[in-house]
């Protein structure tokens, strides 16, 4: 949650007018319980979208959702058809296609070109296993951590969420 990269992200979006929710996963921080393999993260992730589109002021059917790393294979796992755009930054590779992993909104898949844990080639193979909505973008000079790309990240994912939430249909 206070990685430098959610930080830059979430602080970009709010700087385009678009709300931002971040938290952490179970046993994470402060957060209570253990490490869920994924499938306790991914229900996470769906308490957290719950939440959010209780909010007041918050549009239910204009909800992103945007993982960092662990957090972005748990966000494509977690997509559901309420979900209007997806961002996944830096998603480790699965090694393999993910049974039934389907996204149906505007996503972007974004990894930087020196990334050893989300190199390029597997991030567009799996692009191209969730469908022509998602689009791949790769920065050059950037790696996992982003160090010294931040800012071009977080404009980058606050630029495709504002077309894809904001300006959208």
């Amino acid at each position: 949650m206070h990685n430098s990269v959610v930080v830059a992200v979430c602080q970009a979006l709010v700087d385009a007018g678009i709300g931002a929710l971040r938290f952490n996963f179970r046993g994470v921080g402060g957060s209570q319980g253990g490490f869920g393999d994924g499938i306790g993260e991914r229900e996470d992730v769906l308490a957290a979208l719950a939440y959010l589109r209780g909010v007041g002021g918050v549009d239910p059917a204009k909800v992103g959702l945007v993982g960092y790393s662990f957090g972005a294979a748990v966000s494509l796992l977690a997509a559901d058809e309420g979900i209007s755009a997806l961002v996944a930054i830096s998603p480790p590779s699965p090694g393999s296609t993910i049974p039934g992993l389907a996204v149906g909104c505007p996503g972007l898949l974004i990894t930087g070109d020196l990334d050893d844990v989300a190199p390029p080639a597997s991030v567009r193979a799996l692009a191209l296993t969730l469908g022509p909505q998602c689009q791949v973008k790769v920065v050059p000079g950037a790696d996992h951590f982003w160090w010294d790309h931040e800012e071009k990240l977080a404009q980058t994912v606050a630029a495709f969420l504002r077309d894809s939430l904001v300006s959208g249909p």
